[in-house]
């Protein structure tokens, strides 16, 4: 197969129309990145990250960078971006950037890849950074997460969107994006949507590759993972001519949430040795076991780790209830108080709540949760986890990936579009073609809505009692655990080859624990509530310390103070209470490369104890290495037993 090159501003060798042979699945064009549209921040340096003024929409790698890193990190000085990590003042890191994409004959989910080639490189010590985004963002997704480290390490870094990504597909406009984010018609059909279903083709209606494209993208993403290294390995022989490989680049594949899980399972299934160790924070990542022990602060817990769908679920039905039990009844809250009563009010109706009193029912959903496996430091966390719409948007798209079901498949009526109200709509395409850069992946997100195609609160009669959301719901907690179908009429709906599919392509995604004795670490905040520990990094660490992995390098550091979503901190109360977890996974990463390059000893299995920011004379003082104790300043061992973990604290 030919491989183009281009080259944006193009330089004496790149003058020539290259075509070089490549064994890899991918298509690929070259870029050269200079200041102006650098590696590290696409040109906006420190100073344009940290400003209030987007990019406007014709700048839409810089949108995509803007976005993407302001979304997951901590923008702010006080809060340490600049000075404790991120881009110094007025830096840039030019170099050579290739992107590519899978072929039509690739036979796993379609992917897209990035490799970036500082001109910093060092050939002569060589390495690779390999970085699958976190959630269901595009290529840029991990710059802030694995790219600064990178790069100003020196280092290549390969990017990959692992299948899922801004896929998305316009049903009515045929359109779609391409690699570097513009409109244009598929060159072959795409086969996302189940027109038949379809209730009105008048409107703007998204299929998206995560939730709709039939491959279940989330059991590949280790293999996509595994082909982003091999992609920047390619890069860097063609770039250089001369040859990178396994054998002569150090390989390290790191990443958080969704990524972090993908990073682990490519180091599982690396049947090559390509990947030298691995690095994963908040890991979305499962395994399949039936019991697991947890004896913190001398309390023991029985836990049956869930599948992270399974966890979601069961928050979506019972997190907003419980949010009544964590809200103060302040007037400052009052309007969240009412959503949370009215939660309880629509749990009593179901019969999943066995009382009279609102505040009690609020009490019973907040012990579910934590019979289930939810840690009592994630509990204040609720009301904004919830308002940010986090359960509703992972069950209008989970469900449908692992059930490899088309747009209007969806039996509990979930479906996506843009609101004929939108700007994006009335604009045109010049509006449509933002979303590519502002995108998460998964809607609602950059003007894509969650908009039911068939409300089954109105259609199913004993549904009629409660509002949508509820309605939704519980038709997804249903469609999982296989009961309350006949006591919500979802007899029809959910039938027991909807419930099989939905169950096999959960299974297809469990991880095996099994790193093959790779020097690993897995960091994770101890009040993560999206991602929780008890049903992530404990049972996956434990699992691949007593069976899994007989030779096993892994250690796993817990955080306490840290959550999931560091772009939180720069708003109170959390910039009070919470540290951000990214610091600890570059810590992580700068472990991993001094055992690597120097032979340096892993650090042990602990548990940090952060400190949280202060207020000095009315003022919160800014995040220091105080706050940020290291791995070795932790005396709190984390130990294993024949029937789980025990912490301390």
């Amino acid at each position: 197969m030919k491989s183009y090159l281009y080259a944006e501003q193009p330089t004496k060798q790149n003058q020539q129309a290259l075509a070089t042979e490549t064994p890899l699945p991918i298509e690929w064009q070259k870029f050269s990145r200079k200041a102006d549209n650098d590696l590290l921040t696409a040109g906006l340096t420190l100073e344009g990250l940290q400003s209030h003024a987007a990019p406007g929409p014709k700048q839409s790698r810089q949108l995509a960078y803007y976005t993407n890193i302001r979304a997951l990190l901590d923008t702010t000085t006080e809060g340490g971006f600049g000075r404790l990590y991120g881009p110094k003042p007025k830096q840039i890191i030019t170099g050579v950037e290739y992107l590519a994409e899978t072929t039509k004959d690739y036979p796993l989910s379609p992917a897209n890849f990035s490799v970036q080639i500082p001109d910093s490189f060092n050939v002569k010590q060589p390495c690779l950074i390999v970085a699958p985004s976190s959630g269901s963002r595009g290529i840029y997704g991990a710059v802030g997460v694995s790219g600064f480290w990178a790069l100003n390490k020196g280092c290549a870094i390969a990017y990959t969107d692992k299948g899922t990504g801004t896929g998305f597909y316009f049903v009515g406009l045929d359109k779609t994006f391409d690699l570097t984010g513009k409109l244009h018609t598929p060159n072959t059909p795409i086969d996302w949507v189940n027109a038949d279903n379809n209730p009105d083709k008048d409107r703007l209606w998204v299929a998206t590759r995560h939730a709709h494209s039939g491959n279940n993208p989330e059991k590949d993403w280790g293999q996509h993972t595994l082909l982003a290294a091999k992609t920047g390995l390619f890069a860097l022989t063609d770039h250089f001519k001369q040859p990178f490989n396994g054998d002569n680049t150090l390989v390290i594949a790191a990443s958080i949430s969704n990524g972090g899980s993908a990073v682990l399972r490519a180091v599982e299934q690396d049947t090559h040795g390509l990947i030298d160790a691995v690095v994963a924070g908040e890991p979305n990542v499962s395994v399949d076991l039936d019991v697991f022990e947890v004896q913190q602060s001398n309390i023991n817990q029985t836990i049956k780790p869930l599948h992270a769908l399974e966890s979601f679920l069961l928050q979506s039905v019972f997190a907003p209830c419980a949010n009544l039990a964590a809200l103060p009844d302040t007037s400052e809250v009052a309007v969240y108080r009412l959503q949370a009563e009215l939660s309880c009010k629509q749990l009593l109706n179901s019969h999943l709540l066995e009382t009279e009193n609102l505040d009690e029912a609020a009490r019973q959903a907040q012990t579910n949760l934590l019979k289930a496996g939810l840690s009592a430091e994630s509990l204040w966390l609720g009301p904004i986890y919830t308002s940010m719409g986090l359960w509703p948007a992972l069950e209008a798209t989970y469900p449908s990936s692992y059930a490899r079901l088309k747009l209007f498949d969806d039996p509990c009526g979930a479906a996506f579009e843009v609101p004929a109200s939108s700007p994006i709509t009335t604009n045109g395409l010049t509006q449509l073609a933002k979303i590519w850069p502002l995108s998460s992946g998964i809607p609602p997100t950059a003007g894509v809505v969650i908009s039911p195609y068939t409300p089954l609160h109105q259609t199913i009669k004993p549904l009629q009692s409660f509002n949508q959301k509820m309605a939704t719901s519980l038709c997804y907690l249903a469609w999982l655990k296989a009961d309350h179908q006949k006591v919500l009429g979802l007899e029809k709906q959910l039938t027991s080859t909807l419930h099989n599919q939905l169950k096999q392509g959960m299974t297809e995604t469990y991880a095996t624990a099994n790193l093959q004795g790779k020097p690993a670490i897995i960091v994770h905040g101890r009040s993560d509530r999206l991602i929780q520990v008890n049903h992530s990094s404990r049972p996956y660490f434990w699992l691949n310390k007593t069976s899994a992995d007989k030779n096993s390098q892994l250690r796993y550091i817990e955080i306490t103070n840290a959550q999931h979503f560091d772009a939180l901190l720069p708003y109170p109360p959390f910039n009070s209470q919470l540290i951000p977890l990214h610091v600890y996974f570059e810590k992580a990463l700068e472990a991993i490369y001094q055992n690597q390059t120097s032979n340096t000893p892993l650090p042990d299995s602990v548990v940090v104890k952060t400190q949280k920011r202060q207020f000095v004379d009315g003022t919160l003082e800014h995040l220091t290495e105080t706050h940020l104790p290291s791995f070795s300043n932790s005396s709190e061992a984390i130990n294993w037993t024949e029937k789980g973990l025990k912490l301390a604290h």
